[in-house]
């Protein structure tokens, strides 16, 4: 009324301004609710935003570096991958030789399935193994004398 009418109005004009406990109120209210000036808060948003730049930039670098070694790790996995298959083509190789031998031991062509081809065939895989365990055996050895014979010569 006082804004509209004035000193007409009759109103009592410092009923329009807080009180200075209203003041004080508000400001402490301000205090706790916005404890950070402007500056404090623009410096505290400039700081947040340079962390995550950097932190950006250090994730692109990493990427970067990843991206580099890209063709080596897939050439690792496709050497894994070959060498895998191979092993597993030896293995079936070895199998099919064993069972030809087995075969041929019988003289006639048996059923995988048969006992008496079971028998056969685990008799010839252990033969097989004790004749690989042998051959390592006699490298060992081989790689024993040769690591020896240096040093006998070096101790003359």
């Amino acid at each position: 009324m006082y804004g509209k009418y004035g000193a007409s109005s009759g109103v009592n004009p410092s009923l329009c301004w807080p009180t200075r406990q209203e003041i004080e109120e508000r400001q402490e209210y301000e205090a706790v609710a916005f404890p950070y000036t402007i500056k404090e808060m623009m410096e505290t948003a400039a700081q947040r935003r340079k962390e995550e730049q950097v932190r950006i930039e250090q994730r692109d670098k990493d990427v970067a570096a990843k991206f580099q070694k890209l063709e080596q790790w897939k050439n690792e996995l496709n050497a894994k991958l070959a060498k895998k298959e191979a092993d597993v083509q030896a293995a079936k190789l070895k199998k099919q030789r064993l069972v030809e031998e087995v075969r041929r031991h019988f003289g006639f062509t048996l059923d995988p399935r048969d006992e008496r081809f079971q028998e056969m065939l685990a008799k010839r895989e252990k033969e097989q193994k004790k004749l690989e365990r042998q051959a390592k055996l006699e490298a060992k050895e081989k790689m024993m004398i040769a690591k020896l014979q240096p040093e006998e010569c070096t101790a003359k």
